[in-house]
């Protein structure tokens, strides 16, 4: 069984538990501008856990916002 990774650029309760300084850091690392919200990545897994992704295998998705792209 492959490991979750799951790194900082998403707030997952308000405030995300970083400052506002280091929140704006994060941001400015990403080609959204923004940190993500968990209901982003929510979105993200519901879609591969779907039948219509039965034959997707073996990959790595990124879900970071184009954080340093």
């Amino acid at each position: 069984m492959t490991e979750a990774r799951f790194d900082s650029l998403f707030r997952t309760d308000p405030g995300g538990g970083i400052g506002p300084e280091f929140e704006a850091l994060l941001a400015g690392q990403t080609a959204l501008g923004r940190i993500g919200e968990a209901d982003e990545a929510g979105r993200v897994i519901a879609a591969l856990t779907s039948p219509a992704m039965g034959w997707a295998n073996a990959q790595t998705i990124e879900i970071g916002g184009g954080y340093c792209i």
